[in-house]
């Protein structure tokens, strides 16, 4: 009795802990932990919940007896699905609640070969970029293929949901996040809704934009479609034109993530898609992800500030252009 006494004596409630939940599988748990708490007088500090980007499609199982997995027709369901909460939260009785999406992808499968594919990079900036008003925080599930609940991963590329392979091997969805913190913390007046214009302190500008396309329509189950290569179809040019920039001399970088643009996946499945990789074969897919600029040049900016750039896009491609100050 003594030794938990003393046990409780040493227990202090921490005011700064947030509590919160119910962190399910979507959200139908959320409206009624927000009752419970109001009717019991019970603290609630936010709610968290997971959003996954796959439809219904046509279901069913394959040869093996896996289930068919089917992208969502709609590409910003895990946004929407986020988003949408925000209103039905603000309607009960703790409104305003902070929202924490504390685990999304396109799917929520471990071995699901979308989570590969370069069409990841634009599917996770699509979502950043919708959920910037409202939404607390976005957890992107998760940061290695080293993970548990499906037991050790067979192959290197088995459709695991990290933004690495077990080998350590960069994914198009990792590049992703490394070209967002490239950008400079000053974000810019922007008309484009598929990117981000941004400035960092000595006058450098960044712009991140993407195309987000439906490879599938949803009419084709990701564990066939993934699984073969799938070039990027051209979808025309896209133009550059940033005003205000500060007159002088910039190193002008250009770094792409799409078909065969630190696209890991697609030079494992152009080599066969061996089980198992040999030390060169693993070599040469480190080479392809680098994240290293595909081009760069001297570039002047004149007194009128104006910067143009006008570059050919393919469809779910992502394009970093960075201005650095000399």
């Amino acid at each position: 009795m003594a030794a938990c006494t003393a046990l409780a004596d040493r227990l202090r409630l921490d005011v700064a802990y947030a509590v919160g939940g119910p962190a399910g599988s979507g959200t139908s748990w959320n409206k009624p932990l927000i009752e419970f708490c109001a009717t019991n007088n019970t603290a609630l500090d936010f709610i968290s919940f997971h959003a996954y980007g796959l439809g219904g499609g046509a279901g069913g199982l394959d040869e093996y007896g896996n289930q068919l997995l089917f992208l969502n027709a709609n590409l910003r369901s895990p946004a929407e699905t986020a988003l949408g909460q925000r209103a039905a939260l603000d309607a009960t009785a703790r409104p305003g609640l902070p929202i924490h999406v504390t685990e999304w992808s396109a799917s929520y499968s471990s071995r699901d070969p979308v989570h590969d594919s370069y069409f990841s990079a634009p599917y996770i900036l699509e979502q950043l970029k919708r959920t910037e008003g409202g939404i607390a925080s976005m957890s992107y599930w998760v940061f290695t293929d080293i993970f548990e609940e499906n037991g050790p991963p067979m192959t290197p590329f088995h459709g695991g949901f990290g933004l690495l392979t077990v080998q350590g091997i960069k994914k198009p969805a990792y590049f992703a996040f490394r070209f967002l913190n490239r950008l400079g913390p000053a974000e810019l007046q922007n008309t484009d809704s598929a990117s981000w214009v941004c400035r960092d302190a000595q006058g450098g500008a960044q712009v991140l934009l993407w195309d987000l396309t439906h490879p599938t329509q949803g009419k084709i189950a990701n564990q066939v479609f993934f699984r073969k290569p799938f070039p990027a179809k051209p979808k025309g040019e896209v133009r550059v034109s940033l005003s205000n920039v500060p007159p002088g001399n910039y190193q002008f970088a250009l770094t792409k993530i799409g078909w065969q643009k630190n696209d890991a996946y697609s030079a494992y499945l152009e080599v066969g898609a061996p089980p198992q990789l040999t030390r060169a074969q693993e070599q040469k897919l480190r080479d392809v992800s680098t994240g290293q600029p595909d081009s760069q040049r001297e570039v002047s900016v004149g007194p009128d500030g104006r910067f143009e750039e006008t570059l050919p896009l393919r469809e779910n491609d992502v394009l970093l252009l960075t201005l650095t100050r000399r």
